[in-house]
């Protein structure tokens, strides 16, 4: 049975593929700083784009997008 993180890792690598398909270059992955982490970052011309995935199983708590919270946005902007 897989561990949480081969699953996370596995969706990763399957999220990663949709915008490298689409022209986007990838910088660096799980970019980890105190203020927090940032899944993808890859590049689109001269544009940076930070990426933060998110998976659930289901939507009885919430959806994926619903779970990025204020505070986990300015984390993220903090980071970025």
């Amino acid at each position: 049975m897989p561990t949480p993180k081969a699953i996370g890792d596995d969706g990763e690598q399957l999220a990663l593929s949709y915008p490298q398909n689409n022209g986007l270059k990838l910088i660096t992955r799980n970019l980890r700083q105190r203020s927090g982490e940032i899944d993808l970052i890859m590049q689109d011309a001269k544009v940076l784009v930070f990426i933060e995935l998110r998976r659930r199983q289901s939507e009885q708590f919430g959806s994926a997008l619903e779970s990025v919270t204020y505070q986990k946005q300015q984390r993220l902007i903090q980071t970025a």
